[in-house]
């Protein structure tokens, strides 16, 4: 990964970050790239709750703004599972 590459993702991270909010920790945000394919894996956390987010695209613009809207699902799934409990 090239420095420019690793600034982007350090961008893409950041805005994951707020789209989270106050309370969930965004672990870790890794890239794999494959043939034609670019997948984001952020690792989230809430308390001692933990999800995996993965979005897959064509280009990182595109896994960014499917993890995007992901994550907005992911942090409503994690508050409900961190207040009831795993099931």
């Amino acid at each position: 990964m090239t420095e420019a590459e690793r600034r982007h993702l350090a961008a893409i991270a950041a805005d994951c970050r707020s789209v989270l909010g106050n309370g969930i920790e965004l672990v870790s945000l890794d890239r794999e790239v494959g043939a034609g394919e670019v997948r984001l894996v952020a690792l989230i956390r809430l308390g001692r709750v933990s999800r995996t987010t993965v979005a897959d695209g064509a280009t990182l613009h595109a896994a960014y703004v499917a993890l995007r809207r992901r994550l907005v699902e992911d942090r409503l799934g994690l508050g409900l599972e961190a207040i009831v409990g795993r099931t």
